[in-house]
């Protein structure tokens, strides 16, 4: 009985050894591999992605692509992105470690519905590998978020991802979905429509229904409050967003797709003004992050 056990544990340790070397063989082949693809994204943007060609293959192609530098967005969009996307982007390093909690207490309970990936690895996904849930594909983003938020400023990620994830089928970049989805370019958004292109994201493939489904109108108020809490909104614009975002949810419930909806938001609330200032910068001429907790709380 003695020998068996003692077996047991001889072979788990060598198991153990053996996994930990693959994994420290996958991340070095990984680390540089990829290492010069990203070193690149500094100063030149990529022809094509890995999300682009699975899409094609798919049958999906490009359709609408189009790209605009960060300095010439909305703040309201951007920071509209990172709040839905990956709040503590400015705070964190390659990952946030909270969400990375939340994802392994999650894979303890079995729920491999939610990636928990922020932006670094979002990017890092879109660029060089696939949505296929595997632990080698997992381990792979990791390594290249890693690499990502060493070798690419905040500001260059940003403007990366923002133009190279997928808003819809075919459309691919924040000018192409804001121009799919509303008819306009993003510096023409209302802050509802700017919140609601954002949270497209999470399910490109169905439009604005995602954004308006009862579980996600709730994130978009955050979202509202948030920018208000960054300077990207002033208060009355802030409330004002909130409840036009609320009262698009009732027109939803009640049968309205989300044309419908809007059309009748803006019958009964009347046209929501476009917030006409771009992304704001400190006296140093640095973008100012949208981190909330700069006002406070109301």
């Amino acid at each position: 009985m003695i020998r068996r056990v003692r077996r047991s544990l001889i072979f788990g340790v060598i198991g153990l050894l053996v996994i930990g070397l693959l994994v420290l063989l996958e991340v070095a082949r990984t680390w540089f591999r990829y290492r010069p693809l990203v070193a690149a994204l500094a100063d030149s943007a990529p022809a094509t992605t890995a999300y682009m060609t699975r899409r094609a293959r798919e049958g999906k192609p490009v359709v609408s692509r189009a790209w605009v530098p960060l300095d010439s967005l909305p703040a309201a969009v951007v920071c509209a992105v990172v709040g839905s996307e990956n709040a503590n982007f400015f705070r964190q390093g390659a990952l946030d470690w909270t969400n990375q909690r939340e994802l392994f207490n999650r894979l303890l309970h079995g729920d491999l519905s939610r990636g928990a990936s922020g932006i670094p690895q979002q990017l890092a996904r879109n660029l060089f590998l696939s949505p296929d849930r595997t632990a080698t594909r997992k381990l792979r983003e990791y390594v290249l978020a890693f690499q990502v938020s060493a070798l690419l400023t905040k500001h260059r990620q940003l403007e990366l991802y923002l133009n190279l994830v997928e808003w819809g089928d075919g459309t691919w970049g924040v000018a192409a979905g804001s121009q799919t989805l509303f008819g306009r370019a993003p510096d023409q958004l209302t802050p509802t429509e700017s919140i609601l292109l954002a949270n497209v994201l999470p399910a490109p493939s169905r439009g604005l229904q995602f954004p308006l489904s009862p579980r996600r109108r709730a994130k978009m108020i955050r979202v509202a409050d948030m920018l208000w809490r960054t300077t990207a909104l002033d208060g009355v614009t802030s409330s004002a967003t909130a409840a036009r975002i609320r009262r698009l949810g009732e027109f939803v419930d009640q049968g309205m797709s989300p044309a419908e909806a809007l059309a009748a938001a803006t019958v009964e609330m009347g046209p929501e003004r476009v917030v006409d200032f771009n992304l704001p910068f400190d006296p140093a001429g640095r973008p100012i992050r949208c981190m909330p907790g700069r006002r406070g709380v109301r």
